[in-house]
C-alpha cells in the first residue's frame, strides 16, 4: 500500500498570516481537522482543530487577532511522495521517530496533502 491511500488530499494549505478565525471557518466548512500552514508556498507547520481549542480558545484568546504563525510549532515533519510505491512503513517509522501526529506530504517539492499518524496506523494494521 502506498502513502497516497492514507493522505487527506482535501487538506487546505493557508499562509502563516491567516487569522485563526479564518482557519476555524475553513476547518468547519471542509469537514477536516487540520490545515497545512505555508510561508512562501513551503510548509512551516500544521494547525488542527484541537490546537485551536487547546491553545487559543481555551485560554480566552481572540481568534480574530491571532495568526497561524502565532500558534504553530515550526519544522513540520514532511514526507516526499516519489512514486506509487512510496511506502507507508517509511512514513510510519519517520512519524514514530519524530513523535509527530501529522506529516505534510510533498510532491515534487510542493505541499500535496497531510497524513495523520492514526490513518497510517489503520492502513498498516488492516493490511
Amino acid at each position: 500500500m502506498n502513502i497516497l491511500e492514507s493522505i487527506s488530499r482535501s487538506t487546505s494549505f493557508v499562509p502563516e498570516d491567516a487569522t485563526l478565525d479564518d482557519i476555524a471557518l475553513i476547518l468547519a466548512e471542509s469537514s477536516v481537522g487540520i490545515v497545512g500552514i505555508t510561508s512562501g508556498g513551503m510548509p512551516v507547520g500544521t494547525l488542527s482543530d484541537r490546537d485551536l481549542v487547546s491553545r487559543a480558545a481555551a485560554l480566552g484568546r481572540d481568534l480574530s487577532k491571532l495568526r497561524a504563525k502565532d500558534l504553530i510549532d515550526r519544522q513540520p515533519v514532511t514526507i516526499e511522495w516519489q512514486s506509487d510505491d512510496s511506502d507507508l512503513m517509511d512514513a510510519f517509522i519517520l512519524m514514530c521517530r519524530s513523535k509527530a501526529k501529522h506529516a505534510v506530504v510533498m510532491r515534487s517539492g510542493i505541499p500535496f496533502g497531510v497524513v495523520s499518524f492514526s490513518a497510517l496506523t489503520r492502513h498498516i494494521l488492516v493490511d
